[in-house]
This record gives structure tokens, sequence and C-alpha cells, in this order.
């Protein structure tokens, strides 16, 4: 008896324990099934920042804080003691459980929101479908919305100027969102792994495109960089794995280290404001064609290394270019020809070896190409102009001698001006008549 209930509690013990693990199993969908709910301003915290009197915050630099200290009106000695202090609201938090479209409100206890802290909305806002930020909110904080992979849509105010870092990383449902016309910059990874990410347009105002700026963002096709931005970082349009034209304007003068890195862009002008390149500017891409412009100075080491260049089979180096660094083009293992215009430019070992190399008699170019093996042919740059037909002269006076145009039956000197003016004559349309060469009036008309 002693062993039949022991039996049967450990049967009970197990039955219990596997009970348990089921429950444990699924009690994190059972629950979130639960809490799940509609999104109101309810489900928001927020938080009130007091600056001094007199103070104003400068939002395009972020958020200020209690203990920030902008524009002081009272370091001039002012009195402001009329003045009252200024008061905002900032969303610092927001229940996980909230569902389908949330709007923030536009004033909290009397209080304008002017911002979303960072961190704002966490991982774990996965129900939430469309987010409306109102006009009042001039600021968002880094990481504010990262992680809210429901998110299809995200309506920004008109009048934000500033957007922190990662701000809507890892939204990865988010199909549509239009950047306000008041960002000057574009942050690091602010739209990384946004991979359903169709369109974007960056408005005419952006300078700066950061690191990591449109990360994994697969869907991406086509990009138009406005005239003005004059950076763009590293790897900023990294595994964006569907983006085949590029439009970067002259005005861009920086840009990182693998910026097209697994994409399907296959040429590229590096813009004229480049003086620099960057080390393995094109690393990961699969660039067949590079165009270098006046203006581009030096080429560093490893400018053209790495996998993204091993499928470019020519190359020009623009005039302007004075100094091309050792192992510069070291990932251009398909190089069949390299052109360098200008005949005194630096060269060192380029890191790879091209058949031939097209440059100027007696310049470095041609120095390099003996030196290390290298077929070298002078340049031909300059295209072959239309040689016109040699017209013919006309007959000459019945019974004179051959070659005497003006009729004296003789062959002078003035018989061989007669012939060159005929010539130039004739081929600059003219029709001219034997009488109009030799200004002989006895000359046939």
């Amino acid at each position: 008896m002693k062993m039949t209930m022991k039996k049967l509690t450990a049967i009970c013990m197990a039955t219990i324990v596997s009970m348990c693990s089921l429950a444990l199993q699924s009690s994190g969908t059972g629950e979130r099934n639960l809490l799940v709910h509609a999104a109101s301003a309810d489900d928001l915290t927020f938080e009130i920042v007091t600056l001094r009197k007199g103070q104003v915050p400068d939002f395009t630099a972020g958020i200020p804080s209690d203990d920030s200290l902008f524009h002081m009106f009272d370091q001039n000695n002012e009195d402001t003691s009329s003045l009252e202090p200024y008061q905002f609201a900032v969303v610092k938090g927001c229940d996980k459980y909230a569902a389908g479209t949330l709007e923030i409100p536009a004033e909290y206890e009397g209080v304008p929101v002017e911002a979303i802290g960072h961190s704002a909305f966490p991982y774990g806002c996965y129900d939430l479908r469309k987010i409306i930020v109102p006009e009042s909110v001039k600021a968002i904080g880094s990481f504010a919305f990262t992680g809210c992979t429901g998110v299809t849509e995200i309506i920004l105010p008109s009048k934000i100027c500033s957007i922190g870092s990662y701000a809507f990383s890892g939204c990865s449902a988010l199909q549509n969102i239009v950047i306000p016309d008041g960002i000057k910059k574009i942050t690091g990874s602010c739209f990384a792994e946004c991979s359903s990410l169709k369109a974007v347009r960056i408005p005419d105002g952006v300078v700066s495109i950061g690191s990591g700026a449109f990360t994994g963002c697969s869907s991406l096709t086509s990009i138009v960089i406005p005239d003005g931005v004059t950076a763009i970082g590293s790897q900023a349009f990294l595994s964006c794995s569907s983006l085949e034209r590029l439009e970067v304007p002259d005005s861009v003068s920086s840009i990182g280290r693998g910026f097209i890195s697994g994409t399907k862009i296959t040429s590229f002008t590096v813009p004229k404001s480049v003086e620099v390149m960057t080390s393995y500017m094109f690393e990961g891409a699969k660039l067949e064609e590079i165009t270098l412009q006046e203006g581009l100075l030096r080429i560093p080491e490893y400018s053209l290394a790495g996998s993204g260049c091993s499928l470019l089979k020519t190359l020009t180096i623009p005039q302007s270019v004075t100094n091309i660094r050792k192992n510069a083009f070291s990932g251009c293992t398909s190089l069949e020809s390299i052109t360098i215009l200008n005949p005194e430019c630096a060269l060192n070992d380029f890191g790879c070896k091209p058949q031939t190399i097209y440059g100027a008699w007696g310049s470095t170019a041609e120095t390099f190409a003996a030196e290390n093996g290298i077929a070298f042919k002078p340049l031909d740059d300059a295209p072959q102009p239309e040689v016109p037909e040699t017209p013919a002269l006309p007959e000459a006076p019945a019974g004179s001698v051959f070659g005497d145009v003006s009729g004296d039956r003789d062959i002078t000197a003035a018989d061989a001006q007669y012939v060159l003016l005929f010539y130039t004559e004739k081929l600059t349309g003219k029709q001219p008549t034997w009488y109009q060469i030799t200004g002989n009036p006895d000359s046939p008309v």
C-alpha cells in the first residue's frame, strides 16, 4: 500500500509539473492576449520639464532637460522677474499592450507636449499599427520608437526640427513616413532595419546623412539625395538589397566607408566636391563602373579596396589628382586598363596589375608602367575630326599647261597660291570661280 501511494504521489507530481510547464510556455501569449487593448492617451506617461526664467529651449540640438541652459536672458543682468519659467511635456513611456492607432495628445496637464523622449516606446509595443505625433512636438529622442515592429505608419509634425539616432530602428513593418522639411540631419541608424519602407523623401534642408541611417531598408529601390547634403556616413545604405538607383549631388564632399554595401547599384559617379576619397569607400558593393571627376585631389590607401570594385574593367583618373597612394586599387582584381590624365601624378603600388596604362609620353604613368611590367599606351582622349573629301580642281582652260592656274602658260608661285586659296574656300563651303581665284579677267567664269 505504501508503494502504491508513493507511485500515485509521483504520478500526481509529474502531472502537476507537466501542467505548469505547459502553462509557462503559453502564459506569454495568453497573458498578452488578455492585456492587449485599444491605444489611448492614457497609455502614455509624461514628464514636465521646467527651464529657468528667460530660457528658450533649442530643440534643434535635441531634447533639453531641467539642467540645460539655453539662451539665458539674465546673462546681461536683464530683469527676468516678470518672466515665467518655460515648461513643456515629454512623452516618457507607453503601455506595451496598447494596440491599434495611437494619437499622442498636444497637451498634458495644460503644458504643451513638445518632445518624444529617449526609448519612450519600449521593445514590446508590438500591437501598435499607427502613431500620430501632434504638431506641438519639436524633437524626437534616440531609440524613441525602436522595435515597434507592428507599426506601419508614423505621422510626424511639420515643424519638428530634430530626430535622434535609432529613432525608428527596427520598425520592420513601417511602410510610410514623411520626413518634415525642418529636419537638418538624418541621424545615425535612424531608419535602420525598416525593411518594409519602400520610399523615402529626403527634404531639401538636410545637410548630412548619418552612419547606418538606412541600413537594412531592404525594400527601398531608389533614393534621391537633395542638393545641399554635404556628408554621407559609413554604411548609410548598407544591405539595402533592392536599391538600384542612388542620386548623389555634387554638394556632397564626404562619403563614408561601405556606404552602398550590399545594394544593387552597379555604377557610381563620385561628386565633384569630394577632394579625398575614403578608404574602402565601395566595400561590399557590386560596381561595374566608377566615374571620378575633376576636383578630386588624392586617392588614399585602399580607396577602391574590397570586393565592391572587383568587377571594374576600366578606370580614368582625372587631371586634378596629384597622388595615388599604395594599394589604392587593391580590390580592382579585374581591372584591364587605367588612364592617368595628370602627367605628374605621384604613383605607388596600385595593389592590382592592370594590363594597360594610358598616359602622356614622359609622364610618371609611363615610368610606372615600365617599372612594373605593364603595357603603356599614349593618351588618345581627343575625338578624331572628320576629314572631308578632297575637292577636285576645276578643269583648266583648253591649251593651258597642267598646274597653270593663272592661264599665262607658266607655272609660278602665284599658281600655288591660287590653288591653296581654292582649297581653303572650297573647304569652307564656298564655290569660287576661276575669276575669283586668279583675279585675272581673262580667266573663264
